[in-house]
């Protein structure tokens, strides 16, 4: 790992710990820092980390203003998405529903400081059996746009300047056998009694169990791993998730259920990287075993080359065309190189997740979704 990577992980490891980063960068290295923190999404982390440096380390004076600019941009952007959320959840709830929150507003809260994260979008999780009534909720109360979009998953709408998912479904895995027991797990633990319950902004927000979302959370991850690639604030939040939950957890029902999904290579490897280069302490990560070098390092050079949703990934060379079908080919094409990648790392996962996206595709094509 060139320098450039080692002190860009220090300045995050820096502000998820409040550690003073032992970093100098030279005045090259410093736009260098920067830019792979804009594609890794931890503009946030990073800047509050430069903070903590003597003046006479920080980069030079039009970039330390970038970064305040930034994080003041982000701090708004905090403000209007919780302000979003609580009418969102308000709409849903005068209609009867139970909405919860996944990952975002609700995973910011276990960081040191929330505002530090980068904003995202908001995702409300209503089940199969309301989804339809919440879609159509949803569309009276923010109007259709032409943005406006659904998946196997979700319904993705616009709500002023903030983008809002409403989740039929949290998630699908690979294999018939696998995504069922993690369909019937999903339906147990999000619509049972063992809701957790986070404060925003003086709001109540139901949010999933604990054994949900640890699992949900990685999974989620490598989802966008495998398919088109992430930054480096997802697995940030995980393991920001497991200092502050892990303690929930446990063991023995953790591992089985990462058996039943196929999920317990992926654990360890991203469990690895927590630890050895986020800094989450090694007994507050459950699973963690020695080992797993050679993939977790080969993960984290991807994560650092391709950036956030992958778009820095040397395969996105060419824009994706707008046609429908087109585009579905475009994108067709990225994904099949991204797992022949991906075969000699995980190759019975990969070969899954494959025939799990073209199988996807299809149905996502015939019954014209995104």
């Amino acid at each position: 790992m060139d320098r450039v990577s080692t002190d860009f992980l220090s300045l995050v490891r820096s502000a998820l710990w409040g550690m003073e980063p032992d970093v100098r960068p030279s005045a090259d290295e410093w736009p260098l820092i920067l830019r792979m923190a804009s594609q890794q999404t931890v503009m946030g982390l990073v800047s509050d980390a430069v903070a903590k440096l003597p003046a006479d380390r920080r980069p030079a004076p039009e970039l330390w203003l970038k970064l305040h600019q930034f994080r003041v941009s982000n701090i708004r952007s905090h403000a209007l998405l919780n302000t979003r959320l609580a009418e969102v959840l308000d709409l849903f709830r005068s209609a009867g529903l139970r909405p919860v929150l996944f990952k975002g507003q609700g995973l910011a809260a276990n960081y040191p400081d929330p505002t530090a994260r980068q904003c995202g979008d908001l995702d409300i999780y209503i089940g199969e059996d309301d989804y339809l009534k919440a879609c159509e909720v949803a569309i009276k109360a923010f109007g259709a746009h032409d943005c406006d979009a659904e998946s196997k998953k979700h319904y993705h709408l616009r709500f002023g300047e903030v983008d809002v998912e409403v989740h039929r479904i949290a998630e699908s895995l690979p294999g018939f056998r696998a995504d069922r027991k993690y369909q019937e797990w999903t339906r147990r633990q999000l619509h049972g009694t063992d809701l957790c319950q986070v404060e925003i902004n003086g709001i109540s927000v139901d949010v999933p169990p604990v054994s949900f979302d640890a699992i949900y959370i990685l999974n989620h991850t490598w989802h966008h791993f495998v398919n088109g690639g992430i930054g480096l604030r997802q697995v940030c939040d995980w393991a920001m998730y497991l200092h502050r939950f892990h303690y929930c957890l446990d063991v023995r029902t953790l591992e089985q259920d990462l058996r039943d999904f196929s999920l317990l290579k992926v654990w360890k490897t991203f469990a690895y990287i927590a630890v050895n280069y986020l800094g989450l302490p090694q007994k507050e990560c459950p699973l963690y075993e020695e080992g797993h070098e050679h993939l977790a390092d080969k993960v984290l050079d991807r994560i650092l080359s391709e950036g956030n949703f992958g778009r820095y990934y040397e395969g996105r060379n060419s824009p994706r065309p707008e046609a429908y079908t087109a585009g579905k080919l475009h994108s067709f094409r990225i994904t099949t190189g991204r797992y022949l990648q991906l075969f000699p790392l995980f190759p019975g996962i990969a070969l899954r997740y494959y025939g799990h996206f073209i199988a996807s595709g299809v149905y996502h094509y015939f019954k014209g979704l995104k």
